[in-house]
C-alpha cells in the first residue's frame, strides 16, 4: 500500500476531504519518527517499534589493511506482535 491509498482509505472510513486525511496521516508517521529519534518504544497491537543506538566501531579491511571508523548510528527495529502472528498464522 502506498501512502496515497492509506490517505483515501482514511478519507472515505472518515468521510473527511483528502487534504485532512493527509495532514492526519503525517501527523502519525511523523509523531512515529519522533518518538523513534528521542528513544522511545511504540506498541500497537500489530507492531512494537523499537529504536536501537549502535555504538560507534572500528572496522579491519583485510583487503587494503585499513581500519575503518564508522560513527555511532540509530536503527529503528520494526517487531510483529505475538497477537498478529497468531492471526495470519490462522
Amino acid at each position: 500500500m502506498k501512502k496515497q491509498d492509506l490517505i483515501a482509505k482514511v478519507a472515505a472510513e472518515m468521510e473527511i476531504p483528502k487534504g485532512q486525511a493527509r495532514k492526519m496521516v503525517d501527523f502519525v508517521l511523523m509523531s512515529l519518527v519522533d518518538n523513534a529519534l528521542k528513544g522511545e518504544e511504540f506498541a500497537s497491537p500489530i507492531v512494537k517499534i523499537i529504536p536501537k543506538t549502535i555504538p560507534a566501531r572500528s572496522v579491519y579491511d583485510p583487503s587494503t589493511g585499513q581500519t575503518n571508523d564508522f560513527p555511532e548510528r540509530k536503527q529503528v527495529i520494526l517487531r510483529p506482535t505475538k497477537k498478529y502472528l497468531e492471526t495470519i498464522a490462522s
